[in-house]
């Protein structure tokens, strides 16, 4: 899976593709969380926030055949 099927084929945005893991007749793709520009909902000026630490999200996607698929998040 490439940045660009996420995003045709999931409809995901903001998402860097790193790696394929084939785990038990299931599929777990590794991406990451890009920058995003953040804005307020009342101003809609540009948002400066520190942010600290990750933390991985496992997301269960729709499946291709007869495999499960599953994306891990680092966010």
């Amino acid at each position: 899976m490439s940045t660009s099927m996420s995003y045709y084929a999931f409809g995901i945005k903001g998402v860097k593709y790193i790696s394929t893991k084939y785990v038990y007749g299931s599929v777990i793709f590794h991406a990451e969380v890009t920058n995003t520009i953040e804005r307020c909902p009342a101003c809609k000026s540009e948002r400066t926030q520190r942010k600290n630490g990750t933390k991985i999200r496992e997301l269960k996607m729709v499946p291709i055949g007869a495999k499960q698929i599953f994306l891990r998040l680092k966010i």
